[in-house]
């Protein structure tokens, strides 16, 4: 497959009339799209978490009456842009989110968080030639179980990353997230955060015979689950 490719791509570089040059590129090459998301085996990188958590946040500037453990507000932005263009464009200091009680400003006012829950997706996807014209790996991680006094289940550090991007010649790729509103998926009593996201791909062929769009849906729990929904 490789070698066939490299045939073409000369055959490219020699014909002067773009359209002809077109025209020697198996139409295999840019047609018959398959895209998958799966969930893979995350490596040892993978597991790595470059968050920074603050042990010694002061709670002085907390009022528990104001609190209202029953509403999960959202920090951090609802659109993130992870890929463009086939380049890695998230910012892992700035490009996190969390979700916590109402009332409460910064995720670090918040104990008790525990090591975070990583899962890794593969999403890939083939020409007609059986190729992977697309291969990417997304990293989807979050600390979970952050309580106020013993009281609560919360996310923080939420966070969508590429960790590999592989995009062929001939193909342009833009991968963003947009979160939903959290939700309290527990009682009032024992509030358990839960935040839903989709993650959508586009892929576009410099010669547009065949474009792929495509959205995935997850859902995170302050139990530290993370479920891609079918």
């Amino acid at each position: 497959m490789k070698k066939l490719f490299k045939l073409s791509m000369c055959g490219f570089l020699f014909l002067a009339p773009v359209a002809q040059a077109e025209l020697q590129i198996d139409p295999n090459f840019y047609n018959k799209l398959e895209a998958s998301v799966e969930e893979v085996v995350p490596r040892a990188a993978e597991l790595y978490s470059d968050y920074l958590v603050s042990p010694t946040a002061s709670f002085e500037s907390v009022d528990l009456q104001e609190l209202d453990w029953d509403q999960v507000i959202l920090i951090g932005e609802k659109i993130i842009e992870i890929v463009k263009a086939g380049e890695s464009v998230v910012d892992i200091r700035r490009d996190t989110v969390a979700a916590v009680p109402a009332g409460i400003t910064d995720w670090r006012q918040l104990a008790g968080w525990q090591v975070p829950s990583t899962k890794v997706y593969a999403f890939v996807v083939k020409n007609g030639w059986g190729m992977k014209v697309v291969d990417v790996r997304l990293k989807i991680s979050a600390m979970w179980g952050g309580n106020f006094e013993g009281k609560g289940a919360y996310l923080s550090n939420v966070l969508i990353v590429p960790t590999q991007v592989k995009v062929i010649w001939g193909f342009n790729l833009n991968i963003w997230s947009e979160n939903r509103e959290p939700v309290n998926t527990g009682s009032v009593e024992n509030p358990v955060a839960g935040l839903g996201f989709d993650i959508r791909y586009q892929l576009v062929g410099k010669v547009p015979l065949n474009n792929i769009s495509m959205t995935q849906d997850y859902f995170i729990h302050g139990t530290g689950q993370i479920n891609m929904v079918e």
